[in-house]
């Protein structure tokens, strides 16, 4: 049976498995599993038939990973692999974090269209592409919140490799625990729910040399916005990406002092061709607008951060009781 944070044999338990040999608790619209495997043997292992008992249900298969595994696993489907939807992560889903619930969301749509109650059966290997430190541990947290956007919607599993060769060790640590399930050695293990807290986690680090440190009110917003400015003009990032950064730390800057004690605390900082500006206030956020895939137009909230993460690079959030909320948000000149 399954117990949290328990393991299971993969020769154990026949009852809550699928057709894969995979666990598979009963009547869950959203199946959620971190695959952690190293080589091309254990890819297949569990990737190939995943994908064959989505095919032998006839429904949706998408595979985001990358060409040599791609190539690997065509070989093995044959002249099947027309079947499934094979995508390019270097040409879609992107290296930015924020980009995987609005990704995956238009990837169900797409491929389940007029076929509602259709399972979706998907393989996407989020480490993939080559990012910072940064982008990849904040890559786990919106596979944490993936379960919060998609549960209750269209039956939909996805299994999430992570090849041990190459990922980061703290970014495979933190898969093993984002995941509502994981599989490592064909050891398959039941995690748990995620943290309520969908901000609180990896603490950020602190920068070596600080250009700005400025605390502001309602009534210094404006100096707030000339300030970055004069940041973005010098790292030279154009007139355009200037004013939508700009428009970005504005938007957070506002929240600060409306929801966040009336006040907050701007610092700036550069690591070569990337600009960060951080703002901190003593707001406490708890629910992530970032479930929602894309906030309607009619959301009474939400819609200021989603433009945020589309206006940077990278936007990190981090939110815990007697510590306030911090927000950084990066953007680079090319």
């Amino acid at each position: 049976m399954w117990a949290d944070g328990g393991a299971m044999s993969t020769t154990s338990a026949t009852n809550d498995r699928s057709p894969t040999g995979q666990p598979e608790p009963p009547g869950r619209e959203l199946w959620h599993q971190a695959f952690l495997y190293t080589g091309e043997d254990e890819f297949l292992a569990e990737a190939a038939p995943f994908v064959q008992h989505g095919m032998a249900e006839y429904e949706p298969v998408i595979v985001v990973v990358p060409p040599p595994r791609a190539g690997v696993l065509r070989s093995v489907l044959g002249a099947d692999s027309d079947r499934v939807y094979f995508v390019d992560p270097r040409l879609n889903l992107g290296r930015r974090p924020e980009r995987f619930i609005p990704g995956w969301d238009t990837y169900l749509r797409r491929t389940s269209e007029g076929r509602s109650q259709c399972r979706v059966w998907a393989v996407g290997e989020p480490g993939s592409l080559p990012a910072s430190t940064a982008e990849l541990i904040d890559g786990q947290r919106y596979e944490s919140l993936l379960d919060s956007a998609f549960t209750g919607g269209r039956p939909f599993s996805l299994l999430c490799p992570y090849d041990l060769d190459t990922v980061h060790p703290t970014v495979a640590e933190q898969a093993r625990r984002s995941h509502p399930l994981s599989v490592e050695q064909g050891v398959h293990r039941r995690v748990g729910a995620p943290p309520p807290n969908a901000y609180a986690g990896h603490q950020l680090p602190e920068p070596e040399t600080v250009l700005e440190d400025f605390t502001f009110d309602v009534g210094q917003l404006g100096e707030v916005r000339d300030r970055v400015d004069g940041h973005a003009a010098r790292l030279g990032l154009g007139g355009g990406r200037t004013y939508d950064y700009v428009l970005a730390v504005d938007e957070v800057a506002s929240n600060s002092v409306m929801h966040g004690g009336g006040a907050g605390r701007l610092r700036v900082w550069r690591n070569g061709d990337c600009l960060t500006s951080e703002i901190h206030d003593q707001g406490l956020m708890r629910r992530s607008p970032e479930t929602d895939a894309r906030p309607s137009t009619e959301a009474g909230h939400g819609r200021g951060l989603w433009l945020v993460h589309q206006l940077c690079d990278l936007v990190q959030i981090r939110s815990a009781e007697d510590e306030g909320t911090t927000i950084r948000l990066h953007i680079s000149r090319s």
